[in-house]
């Protein structure tokens, strides 16, 4: 869930609390997908967050698909995020921007 609240600047399951969200991954439910994600990128998103961790992929392959991502976007030089509406501080900002930019080179 972590990579889907770096790259939509959201909560999943905002603006319910802690115990719905934990309970839906529990569950091995997912936020609806994003406008924005294309389905590669939510294909990706759904191996990363399956129910049974020996489903999941490898980080290796994560890394590999973001890259892939990244090499393919049409601003591929050009990476950045505008925030209209946050609640999110300058310090989880920063946060968000360089775990981006570690797996975005």
């Amino acid at each position: 869930m972590c990579i889907l609240e770096a790259t939509t600047l959201k909560r999943p399951w905002f603006p319910f609390g802690h115990f719905v969200f934990r309970e839906k991954v529990r569950l091995g439910q997912l936020p609806d997908r994003p406008e924005s994600f294309n389905d590669d990128q939510w294909d990706l998103l759904t191996k990363m967050c399956a129910l049974k961790p020996a489903d999941r992929v490898s980080i290796a392959y994560v890394v590999h698909q973001l890259k892939k991502f990244h090499e393919n976007s049409n601003d591929a030089h050009d990476t950045h995020i505008e925030v209209s509406d946050s609640s999110y501080s300058e310090r989880q900002l920063s946060y968000f921007s360089l775990t981006l930019h570690f797996f975005l080179p």
